[in-house]
């Protein structure tokens, strides 16, 4: 009879064991969902992609502005998200279209260091606008480095005009080795 009861004895204990690691086992099912949903939600499809996606139209209206008044409408830059590496599989990242409404070149490679150079000048200025708008700060400091760096003379006037336009409530410092007679300078170094 003592013998049957340690076993009765044991058994329960093993019942209550079982019970426990079943509960545990539930809860951690439940964890595991949790922890699915935030990899999922930090994958290059998730959050993050959202994020990008919801910034494509306002960078697109900036670059299309800045591009207006830098380059009179000669160049179409877009940002689209969807990409495809090597592989063959899509990804979310930011890529810049370009197109030269003039000659159809529709590639960074096929465009000039000065055509290059508008496009970029475009597109920081666009970045610039995208962190001040989704921060909702004003970055009141621009610190421009060879800005004017393979430019033609009738391109440095409408960049100095951008520039000009920005200066209303910034300080913006230009550093550059050619002498550049259309921007106003408060001071000039040399």
């Amino acid at each position: 009879n003592e013998v049957l009861d340690i076993y009765i004895n044991k058994s329960k204990i093993l019942r209550d064991e079982i019970k426990n690691i079943k509960n545990i086992r539930i809860d951690i099912s439940k964890d595991l969902e949790i922890l699915e949903f935030w990899k999922i939600g930090y994958s290059q499809n998730g959050i993050p992609a959202m994020l990008i996606d919801e910034s494509i139209p306002f960078l697109n209206n900036r670059v299309a502005y800045y591009l207006d008044k830098i380059a009179n409408g000669r160049y179409t830059v877009s940002f689209d998200t969807m990409s495809t590496t090597k592989s063959g599989e899509f990804r979310d990242k930011i890529s810049v279209n370009v197109i030269d409404n003039q000659t159809k070149a529709n590639s960074r490679v096929q465009l000039s260091g000065g055509q290059t150079r508008l496009i970029d000048i475009a597109t920081i200025l666009t970045l610039n606008d995208l962190q001040s708008d989704a921060q909702d700060i004003s970055i009141n400091i621009l610190l421009f480095d060879e800005i004017f760096d393979s430019l033609d003379d009738n391109n440095i006037g409408y960049v100095s005009n951008v520039i000009r336009s920005l200066t209303q409530d910034r300080f913006v410092s230009i550093i550059s080795h050619r002498h550049i007679d259309q921007i106003e300078a408060d001071e000039t170094f040399n």
